[in-house]
């Protein structure tokens, strides 16, 4: 624990800004130019010069050691936009000020949350919504520009779990329910389910990310199957006036390359944007045993959008996309000549995915909207896993339509929508066909109640008809309670339902060898409650935000593979006959003062599944997680840094040779960015003490060299210390 706080302590001394002495005095008061409030921890500086300050709880302010003359003055807070000014310092003479400032926290707030489909401040919103804002995913790009996956895996109650240590597939788990069960949506469109869901989280690039949205819990009541324990929904930059390009070019110490290009501009009513990215990987042992620990690949990208507003009030939007990847994992020594002959262990993927994307919005007038989308999305992947191949495509197709009104007390939506997914196995020599044709049509009405500036109702039921699964009603409702300002209270309860697939962790961790076709299972249900606080508080110069909920989840028929046909070198998927739960505690408090912002995130999580009158903890849960991050900004230097740490404690382990309970460990990092006006230098460092899996137990039993080759679950990171550098152009 010492060297975490030696290190906190430097980074503090390191930034410290310290000031001189003089005669005359800078005074006044800054205060928000909407409410006229103060405003605290706001940084005052004299810009060319050491001299500043920070406003206190009443917004006010006080710059002693200042010699007479002529001055620009700036202010910096991060929810705030910045105020530049002039002032003269007379002699005899004492400035007393009074400095507005404009919110940037109301703009960035008036987003569509997924969960409602509506345009509501997230602090209004009865259904609880977590947003990574603008500002940390362009954090996140500097650490890993390849891929969203550390965006995530920072969030409290959610784990980026890998599947797959030769080559890397991951799943996103929301408090401890298989990745399957996230329903991942891009602009409030599904992307990533069945046959994309191995391997979507570590393929999406966010370069061109405005922010995301993450609700959890089961939550098919506007988006049908799949959001069992919560959605995540990635929302993309738009058109903005007088353009956008935005570039980063990435190296790290495993062999990474990473080029990456973001271009938008609006012009009138037409507006544009494009993402062209290139990342290269090349496999990299670790720990030396001719075994890569990290799977190679070479991937390009490129998604353009465009807008065209037909009339004043109605707004058209076309986006496509393609992308292919090429992902080789395993015995170092061996080419790629090898793949799919007997011999050395190699797993190969290759993906090629196409999709398109049109909508329509039409704002009728300041009550009523309407939205029509239609979307595709086509996905070939051939693998092989050893000599076993794996060869499938999948098209999904999604259409949905719904019309909105706000009449009185009564925000009302009704809509319907359809998605079709199409999964096709190629794999030669299978003799049972693991293909499917799913086609769900749904419709659903909401009605988001308020009945006073402190009392928000929204329930809504959607009903689904299932081609192979049936019909299921899938209603939610939750509810808001704002005692105050800076006191929240919600309360939501939702269902969920999924159908049943081969697209299991286990199935992807073993390439789906010898999967056998579903057969008799039903369909997965679940129903989940939450109950969450939401408090803000000054403290001197300090501004604090705390946020805890409580929650649970039950799942009926979850799918598991049976023990008996691995012990048979064959994977049967059956649902369990009991109860399936997770719940647990979330608590996060974030703390500003001036430059400096403090993130504490803690997460209790008890997962448990009963199966033939056996109860047991779900594997690869830990039961604690805690996360500490301490950021400097300071805009006028041009200077960003950061300090994380994060804590994950032992977790559950079956069919493990080596141990039941895998150890606890500290990750621990840090970023640097400095800009030169539009170019921006930055050096970043992960899991700086080098943690790893292969430093506790092996990844694999049997001998890879000659074929003999069994995974095992991860439990720990596969790739140990890394380091990344590189230059980020922003004009």
């Amino acid at each position: 624990m010492f060297y975490r706080l030696f290190i906190t302590f430097v980074f503090l001394c390191f930034f410290w800004e310290f000031g001189s002495t003089q005669t005359f005095t800078i005074s006044g008061e800054v205060l928000d130019s909407a409410t006229r409030e103060a405003i605290p921890g706001v940084r005052i500086k004299i810009v060319s010069t050491k001299l500043g300050g920070i406003t206190n709880a009443d917004g006010r302010f006080s710059i002693t050691g200042v010699s007479p003359g002529s001055y620009q003055i700036k202010t910096s807070k991060l929810e705030y936009n910045s105020f530049t000014g002039s002032i003269t310092v007379p002699v005899s003479d004492t400035p007393a000020l009074t400095i507005y400032l404009t919110s940037l926290s109301s703009e960035a707030e008036e987003v569509v949350i997924s969960g409602t489909r509506t345009q509501r401040s997230i602090d209004d919103v009865p259904v609880r919504v977590e947003a990574i804002p603008q500002e940390e995913v362009e954090e996140k790009i500097l650490m890993r520009p390849a891929s969203v996956s550390m965006l995530l895996s920072e969030t409290a109650g959610i784990r980026v779990q890998n599947t797959s240590g030769t080559s890397n597939s991951a799943g996103l788990r929301i408090q401890g329910l298989d990745g399957r069960y996230t329903q991942i949506l891009v602009d409030g469109i599904p992307s990533f389910s069945g046959l994309a869901s191995g391997f979507g989280i570590t393929q999406l690039l966010p370069l061109n990310l405005r922010q995301v949205e993450i609700i959890k819990g089961a939550s098919s009541a506007l988006y049908g199957a799949d959001a069992i324990s919560g959605i995540v929904n990635f929302i993309t930059k738009e058109p903005q006036e007088g353009g956008e390009l935005s570039a980063i070019i990435n190296a790290t110490s495993q062999n990474g390359y990473d080029g990456s290009a973001f271009y938008s501009n609006k012009f009138d009513e037409f507006g544009f944007t494009a993402l062209l990215s290139y990342n290269h990987q090349d496999r990299y042992d670790v720990n030396g045993d001719n075994f890569s620990d990290l799977a190679g690949y070479k991937r390009f990208a490129f998604s353009p959008k465009i807008e065209y507003e037909l009339a004043g009030n109605i707004l058209a939007t076309i986006s496509s996309g393609y992308f292919y990847e090429k992902r080789l994992g395993g015995v170092m020594n061996a080419g790629e000549s090898l793949i799919g002959k007997p011999g050395p262990y190699l797993e190969s993927n290759t993906s090629e995915r196409i999709n398109s994307t049109a909508s329509l919005n039409w704002n009728i007038d300041n009550e009523r909207t309407f939205m029509v989308r239609i979307a595709g999305t086509h996905l070939d992947r051939n693998s092989y896993y050893g000599i076993t191949p794996f060869n499938a495509s999948q098209t999904f197709l999604f259409a949905d339509a719904f019309y909105a009104r706000n009449s009185g007390i009564h925000s009302l939506q009704a809509g319907s929508g359809l998605t079709s997914e199409h999964f096709t196995d190629n794999t030669p020599g299978i003799t049972l066909s693991r293909s499917y044709l799913f086609t769900d049509i749904g419709a659903w009405l909401q009605d988001e109640i308020t009945f006073s500036e402190t009392w928000k109702l929204l329930g809504s039921t959607r009903f689904d008809h299932h081609n192979r699964y049936g019909t299921f009603v899938t209603p939610r409702a939750s509810i808001i309670f704002k005692q105050s300002p800076a006191l929240t209270f919600r309360l939501g309860a939702g269902a969920g339902f999924k159908a049943p697939t081969i697209f299991l962790e286990d199935a992807e961790l073993h390439g789906f060898k010898n999967v056998r076709p579903i057969s008799n299972a039903i369909a997965e249900k679940a129903q989940s409650a939450t109950f969450d606080v939401n408090y803000k508080i000054l403290f001197g110069d300090v501004s604090a935000k705390f946020n805890f909920v409580l929650y649970s989840t039950w799942l009926m028929n979850a799918l598991t593979v049976d023990a008996d046909s691995l012990a048979l070198d064959a994977i049967v998927i059956r649902n369990v006959t009991g109860l399936t739960w997770t719940r647990g505690g979330e608590f996060t408090g974030q703390f500003s003062a001036g430059d400096f912002k403090l993130s504490v995130s803690y997460a209790y999580l008890d997962t448990r599944q009963t199966d033939h009158g056996v109860t047991e903890e779900l594997e690869l849960n830990p039961d604690y997680w805690l996360g500490i991050v301490l950021m400097y900004e300071n805009k006028d230097a041009g200077i960003k840094a950061g300090l994380e740490n994060y804590y994950t404690s032992p977790q559950h382990l079956y069919d493990n040779p080596f141990r039941t309970m895998s150890p606890d460990f500290w990750l621990n990092g840090f970023m640097i960015e400095k800009a030169f006006g539009s170019i921006h230098l930055f050096i970043n460092a992960e899991n700086i003490f080098d943690v790893r899996q292969t430093r506790f137990d092996p990844t694999f039993t049997g001998n890879p060299e000659t074929g003999d080759f069994h995974p095992l679950h991860i439990y720990a990171p596969m790739e140990g210390r890394s380091f990344n550098g590189g230059i980020r152009f922003v004009l």
